[in-house]
């Protein structure tokens, strides 16, 4: 009697609980996906770190892209000028290389306006020997070209008379305004033209182009200054990048003189016949 009491009560019991046992049943399933859902929280924390990190990079990144370069930076190399147009005594102690687009607008500020002032003060003076190089920028249509013409102008002995008519006509560098300009030069338009038509010019202006990528430069105009050497070589010490004022050039000038060994031109170079309409 008393067994079957007994198992009257554990039969009541389960009745009892059974109604509950799918609830406990879910409760566990839902603390384990709770446990889950706060794993996936924590790494798409992390996640959400690492990418703010990599963001503020990039911003940093950013940020010192758009900075402008300083006008003035000290480099260290030696560039080779011996074929190139240039101004002023040969003996000059020192050399400014200019990298140019003669279709680039900022070039044609210096050309025009700071320009005149370096001849008059420095290269007339016989301090300075101003040397032009090719640079001309891919988007830029007609600058390879004016290039060219200005190389096949300094093989009739007028570079400089080229150079700046180029830059008195910055929007008119097509090919029938280059033949025109030579014209007006007195040049053999038939020898210019056939100049202008093949590759020396365009080779020429190539291989600046090449020399200024190998020096670093990235626009127009870009300067380097420095000692002459012998050879026509140039040890270049000071970069001057974008159209700078005039008083920028004075103030790297002049400090280049006033060191040490600026003053007297270097006694193993050699004069150098003055090229192109100097």
């Amino acid at each position: 009697m008393v067994k079957a009491r007994n198992l009257l009560a554990v039969y009541m019991g389960v009745v009892l609980l059974a109604p509950n046992l799918p609830t406990l049943a879910d409760e566990a399933s839902d603390l384990r996906s709770l446990k889950q859902d706060i794993e996936a929280l924590k790494a798409g924390q992390q996640q959400i770190g690492q990418d703010l990190s990599a963001i503020k990079q990039l911003l940093q990144s950013l940020r010192k892209s758009q900075q402008r370069p300083q006008p003035v930076e000290d480099v260290d190399l030696v560039m080779d000028v011996a074929k190139e147009p240039f101004k002023g005594d040969a003996n000059a102690p020192l050399t400014l290389v200019e990298m140019t687009d003669f279709q680039c607008p900022f070039c044609g500020r210096h050309a025009n306006s700071v320009l005149p002032q370096i001849l008059k003060n420095y290269v007339a003076t016989g301090k300075l020997k101003y040397v032009v190089r090719d640079f001309p920028l891919p988007f830029h249509k007609n600058a390879k070209q004016a290039a060219a013409a200005a190389h096949c102008a300094e093989s009739q002995g007028k570079y400089w008379e080229m150079h700046n008519l180029l830059f008195e006509n910055q929007k008119a560098l097509d090919t029938e305004h280059l033949s025109g300009y030579a014209a007006q030069l007195g040049l053999d338009t038939k020898a210019f033209n056939t100049c202008l038509e093949g590759k020396e010019a365009a080779q020429k202006v190539a291989a600046n182009q090449a020399a200024g990528n190998k020096a670093g430069v990235t626009g127009t105009p870009t300067m380097f200054l420095g000692r002459t050497q012998a050879g026509g070589k140039v040890k270049i010490t000071k970069r001057i990048t974008g159209a700078q004022p005039y008083a920028v050039f004075q103030q790297t000038i002049d400090a280049m003189l006033t060191a040490k060994g600026g003053g007297a031109f270097p006694e193993a170079a050699q004069p150098q016949k003055e090229k192109a309409g100097s």
